[in-house]
């Protein structure tokens, strides 16, 4: 993961509420790195699982931050 996640431009922690274009950044996401790069009944290699879980690590990273957006949102100061 490159800089900190919460300096990422597509974070958008300015809207904590909007869980549906999260589903829909996770569904695009899927497509274009995890369904369109493994072959029906095909195994995934060491690169693979390797950007896998790199996109795993910042999906659970970004979750924390727009947890927390959403919190201070709810309970300010």
């Amino acid at each position: 993961m490159r800089g900190n996640p919460d300096t990422s431009p597509f974070l958008h922690l300015d809207n904590p509420t909007d869980f549906t274009g999260w589903a829909r950044e996770s569904s695009d996401l899927a497509q274009r790195k995890a369904y369109d790069r493994l072959a029906p009944g095909g195994t995934p290699n060491a690169a693979y699982r390797r950007e896998g879980l790199r996109i795993a690590r910042r999906r659970v990273a970004w979750g924390g931050y727009r947890l927390a957006a959403l919190l201070n949102s709810i309970f300010p100061n």
